[in-house]
């Protein structure tokens, strides 16, 4: 089918579900931010429809904790060109 829109979700894989807001703690951002921008930019090269991607950052200190939103949002105004971004405090809309 048609995409639009690409939603971002990552985490750990614990007893065959996806655990998005689990916290690591091991130093690895960099590598993890890296991932997430590479296989991001190979599936925005293949589904050229797409035209916007969703995310939302887990919030580990609270409901305005905006740490990890802060992060992503730098790494994509570093990697992709963006039209458009809304962020409603939550989830952040990114047209591109």
């Amino acid at each position: 089918g048609e995409w639009t829109v690409l939603t971002i979700s990552f985490g750990i894989i614990e007893d065959g579900y996806l655990n998005n807001v689990v916290v690591t703690n091991e130093g690895d951002i960099f590598r993890v931010m890296a991932t997430i921008v590479d296989i991001t930019k190979k599936v925005l090269k293949k589904n050229k429809k797409i035209k916007s991607l969703a995310f939302t950052g887990s919030k580990n200190r609270g409901d305005n904790d905006r740490r990890r939103n802060n992060i992503y949002m730098a790494y994509i105004k570093k990697h992709l060109k963006a039209k458009n971004v809304e962020d409603d405090g939550n989830e952040i809309i990114v047209d591109l």
